[in-house]
């Protein structure tokens, strides 16, 4: 099976979430489409094209967490959306990850059981 057709579970945010992504030479500022502890897709201002590398800042508006990842490299780019893969994130960053993906699968499960 490839690594591309691999089920992996991803989740949409449940409110709205900000990701401001820096490259070389420009910034740009996007929405929190769906996530993983892999990566993120976002719909953004700036298209960017598939090997590039981005820092990454997520924001999520209903709760005081900011994420700063360090290094992720673009995946696939369709116009303005596009997926991005982590690369090695710092271990406080990977605990900060869990726990927002965690925030977010809660509040998804609570939305489901009202």
């Amino acid at each position: 099976m490839s690594k591309r057709s691999e089920w992996k579970p991803r989740t949409k945010p449940t409110s709205p979430v900000t990701v401001d992504y820096i490259g070389k030479n420009f910034t740009g500022r996007g929405d929190l489409v769906d996530f993983s502890e892999e990566g993120l897709k976002i719909r953004g201002s700036h298209a960017v094209h598939a090997g590039l590398q981005l820092a990454l800042q997520i924001t999520a508006t209903d709760s005081a967490m900011m994420i700063h990842i360090a290094r992720a490299h673009v995946r696939w780019s369709n116009g303005k959306e596009f997926g991005v893969k982590f690369e090695a994130l710092e271990p406080s960053v990977k605990t900060q990850l869990i726990a927002f993906l965690a925030s977010m699968n809660a509040t998804a499960s609570t939305l489901k059981s009202l």
